[in-house]
């Protein structure tokens, strides 16, 4: 397991040649270190989070693994459970949402600083949602009530490596390529947003007709759903945020789609 973490072999640095007298050879016997040294390589990021993920992999329900700190427990979980390799990363979801409520209270009161890679506002709260949501503790009306909330929280921002509005980001950037190969005319480089808006919800009559149409669009610009918690919720977000898009650039194609779709209710508001 640990073989498969890319490394660098160590450098040993030997002692040139044989002692030059008893006493020499005297001081190399009784030295109680080795007679070579190793030149200490230190762990790369991607080092760390492999041999993390394995100690997590493999911890048995009876053993325990100590961090430094909750901030380090928190990165670890967190990347632990982004990894889609780690086949068991549900298993520590109550866990991420205990310690992220926990961290987010603490953040309020200014006793923690943000010193996670990942705790920027809009990320830090999309993990406190999304775990509430894997965990069972918050539910929606509507697949499409729900896409709508974390949509709000990962719009506009700049997603840091390795966290959820990353993921949000390259799903939504494949769904924009296949849709820009496959118009039939190209996209204006520049254009002027229209006024109208997405509705915030719809019933889940609605929202199952809309994601059931919305699905089959995805496959034609082929784009994937995976069948991942964490990665379905960002599916389900990336496509109201090309929706989103739509309604700013060609709300025709959102009435369109709407119409396709068989909504009873209008998708956009004025």
């Amino acid at each position: 397991m640990f073989m498969d973490v890319k490394h660098v072999p160590p450098l040993p640095t030997y002692p040139g040649g044989a002692p030059k007298n008893e006493e020499e050879l005297a001081a190399i016997v009784a030295r109680e270190e080795d007679i070579f040294e190793f030149k200490i390589i230190k762990l790369s990021v991607p080092q760390s989070r492999e041999i993390n993920a394995i100690m997590l992999h493999h911890l048995p329900e009876t053993g325990s693994v100590t961090f430094l700190s909750k901030t380090s427990m928190l990165r670890t979980l967190r990347s632990f459970s982004l990894d889609f390799r780690n086949t068991n990363r549900q298993a520590y979801v109550p866990l991420l949402r205990i310690i992220s409520e926990d961290s987010m209270e603490e953040t309020d009161t200014g006793c923690m600083k943000a010193k996670i890679e990942s705790e920027k506002p809009a990320d830090f709260m999309l993990w406190v949602t999304a775990t509430k949501v894997l965990s069972g503790e918050q539910a929606y009306r509507s697949q499409y009530d729900r896409g709508v909330v974390f949509f709000l929280l990962v719009k506009n921002t700049q997603p840091p490596a390795g966290s959820l509005c990353e993921e949000y980001s390259r799903i939504l950037s494949s769904i924009m390529d296949g849709y820009r190969r496959l118009s039939d005319s190209p996209l204006p480089s520049v254009a002027v947003p229209q006024k109208g808006e997405l509705v915030r919800s719809l019933s889940k009559a609605n929202s199952d007709r809309l994601f059931q149409f919305m699905e089959k669009w995805m496959k034609n610009l082929a784009v994937m759903k995976l069948e991942i918690a964490t990665a379905v919720l960002m599916y389900e977000t990336a496509i109201i945020g090309f929706l989103d898009w739509l309604v700013k650039y060609q709300p025709q194609c959102v009435i369109a789609a709407a119409l396709s779709a068989q909504l009873t209710v209008p998708i956009l508001e004025y």
